[in-house]
């Protein structure tokens, strides 16, 4: 018979019966082993059981006594090696946690565009930026909520967080930021979302608060990001769920002074890990010997996405853009000596595409940042 005869008269595929068929050769049936066949090497080299445990214990340490808060793979493999011990690749570690239900399947993603993509010398790495927030709702037991203000620089990773006891308020993330700045010296760029603190008020159209106007004065350009939408601060949203993770969440804290230390050993762990990209990151400002009070830098930036209308929203002020640019994404900025607003388009697909659309006069009112609050 053929083989797709027996194939039709036993219900099975073609493919099937000719693996079958070659699986038997020119052996008698009798002698034919029909056992499946795991794919695979039959003859693995695995782990030791003593190793996969040393690995496991050292991984729980690693969660609760190191002071950066990290136990993955890439952790334990470095621990390894610092303490002269010989170690499996990374990759090796990550299976071993797998096997035993300790490590967590991340769901894939989309690449993203490249960082800094909106704008071309930030994209090119020839300036800096420093993204800043808010981590809101922390509280202790039995006491009041507080917040914290979280920090980080795009390509050198320089990070902060400084929880406020008081609360967030515009005079007190000024002195923070001046004193991150001194620190660290200036950035080209601070971006921020549209909070009030950074903002200003939203209750005036057309007004920039003491943040916007103490940025200008140092030579510092505002970045402010579209409303609800984190990608713009994904690198600061991932450090704020990491800061949580590794200080906040990872014990009990009575007071602010305990919450204090742990923030510190924190911080100069995760600015010693990544000391090689300060090194790598464009060059900063030095901070000036005496705060100027009129700006130096001549713009601020809004990214924004229009509406359905092709409208975007500035301030409580509205702009219309071509009907074509409904729903994208563009680059609003605004200069201070011309006070024109020059609106450029963004593409994430193309980001060398940023032709220019429109040209708006438009003023706008900046609080100074050393006049007193009412």
């Amino acid at each position: 018979m053929s083989l797709r005869a027996i194939a039709r008269r036993f219900g099975r595929t073609d493919s099937t019966v000719r693996l079958w068929v070659l699986r038997a050769g020119d052996t008698r049936l009798a002698r034919i082993d029909w056992s499946d066949r795991p794919s695979g090497n039959p003859h693995p080299i695995r782990t030791s059981a003593t190793r996969e445990t040393a690995i496991l214990a050292l991984r729980e340490w690693l969660r609760k006594h190191s002071s950066l808060g990290e136990c993955g793979a890439a952790a334990i493999r470095h621990a390894l090696l610092v303490s002269g011990q010989l170690a499996p690749c990374a990759r090796t570690i990550a299976r071993i946690l797998a096997r035993h239900g300790v490590a967590r399947v991340q769901r894939q993603r989309r690449p993203a565009p490249p960082a800094g993509w909106y704008l071309p010398d930030l994209a090119a790495a020839r300036a800096e930026l420093d993204s800043f927030d808010f981590v809101e709702g922390l509280a202790f037991r039995g006491g009041s909520h507080f917040d914290a203000l979280t920090a980080i620089s795009l390509w050198g990773s320089l990070s902060g967080a400084w929880p406020l006891p008081s609360g967030a308020n515009s005079p007190r993330t000024r002195q923070l930021l001046e004193a991150h700045w001194r620190k660290w010296r200036l950035p080209r760029y601070a971006q921020f979302d549209n909070d009030a603190v950074f903002q200003g008020s939203h209750g005036h159209p057309a007004h920039l608060g003491r943040i916007v106007h103490f940025c200008l004065c140092l030579g510092v350009i505002p970045i402010f990001t579209p409303p609800r939408e984190q990608g713009f601060q994904n690198k600061l949203e991932s450090f704020n769920a990491y800061w949580q993770q590794k200080v906040w969440q990872r014990r009990p804290f009575r007071n602010h002074r305990e919450l204090a230390r742990s923030n510190d050993a924190f911080l100069r762990a995760h600015q010693a890990k990544h000391a090689s990209r300060r090194e790598a990151a464009p060059p900063r400002t030095p901070f000036p010997r005496v705060l100027a009070r009129s700006p130096a830098a001549d713009r601020v930036i809004f990214l924004r996405r229009a509406d359905h209308k092709a409208k975007v929203s500035l301030c409580s002020q509205t702009f219309t853009l071509p009907s074509s640019y409904a729903y994208r994404l563009v680059r609003c900025e605004w200069h201070l000596r011309r006070q024109k607003l020059f609106v450029f388009a963004l593409h994430r697909r193309h980001p060398e595409d940023q032709r220019l659309l429109r040209q708006i006069p438009w003023k706008i009112a900046l609080t100074p940042w050393f006049s007193t609050p009412r």
